[in-house]
């Protein structure tokens, strides 16, 4: 079994909204206004409602009533907003059990909305030119889970594979089904036709030295410590999966130390529980 055979036969895994994408490249402009923002929203009436919602809530303390898009992007900025349509538009897509992975849609969620916040403080500490895609690397990182948990589910040697490959994940999956949520995830973000920033994080997040391309290594090591990072507060999504390591050369690629990763990990907290209260 190929990533292409796997990808092709997810007919149940919704497609991303076209929106993103296009937002993605809003956000990349800077000539881009408010009013663009709004546009491209208004196009899919389900997210512009569920953005609103989000913003109105009381999570994010707004005092007055945000009955716009582009009055919520002049109140909140173009980051938060970014954020939040991505969160919506992907959070829409979990199903309720990941049955491969034993996974509840509300802890994958959690787990992924923890990678995107710690991936983008990350990126800002390092200041990254590819910060701005740091926040979404994080939160479709592991958009390949979604595609083969069904896959894994209906292969008898996957609870024992994943017992003899509990530190290694991906070994296991790869194992099981001839291939893994890295590769998987890659070619379903191609085909979403994300910036190849994207593509390659989800293929080598577990992997970042090991990225082909040195422009976009330190990006995904960043991603790589913030998904290791959430397991520190409590949000690792996969029970069955072991804590994620980082090493030193990883470390080293980005100049940070553990310490100071656990602090940005801690000055996230309040944040990423906004995010999972909100669209949880």
């Amino acid at each position: 079994m190929t990533k292409e055979d796997v990808a092709s036969q997810v007919g149940t895994l919704p497609t991303l909204p076209e929106v993103l994408g296009r937002l993605m490249a809003l956000f990349n402009d800077p000539r881009a206004k408010a009013d663009d923002f709004e546009a491209v929203i208004a196009i899919d009436a389900g997210l512009s409602s569920n953005v609103l919602r989000v913003v109105n809530s009381a999570a994010f303390g707004v005092r007055a009533k945000v009955s716009s898009v582009a009055h919520a992007v002049m109140l909140l900025g173009l980051q938060r907003i970014h954020e939040i349509v991505a969160s919506a538009s992907y959070r829409s897509m979990i199903p309720r059990w990941l049955p491969g992975y034993g996974i509840k849609a509300r802890d994958f969620w959690a787990h992924n909305a923890a990678s995107a916040v710690i991936a983008s403080k990350l990126s800002d500490r390092l200041r990254l030119t590819t910060h701005q895609n740091a926040f979404t690397a994080g939160l479709l990182h592991d958009c390949g889970k979604l595609a083969i948990a069904t896959f894994l589910s209906k292969k008898k040697t996957w609870p024992s594979l994943r017992a003899e490959n509990g530190g290694d994940p991906v070994a296991a999956e790869r194992r099981a089904i001839g291939t893994d949520h890295c590769e998987v995830g890659g070619e379903i973000v191609r085909r979403w036709q994300l910036p190849s920033d994207l593509e390659l994080i989800a293929m080598w997040h577990h992997q970042p030295l090991e990225a082909p391309d040195e422009n976009s290594r330190r990006l995904i090591a960043a991603v790589h410590v913030a998904s290791s990072a959430t397991y520190n507060l409590g949000f690792g999504a996969d029970s069955g999966e072991a804590e994620h390591t980082v090493s030193t050369e990883v470390y080293d690629l980005l100049g940070l130390t553990p310490d100071a990763v656990n602090e940005i990990t801690k000055g996230s907290l309040t944040e990423i529980q906004k995010l999972v209260q909100v669209l949880g």
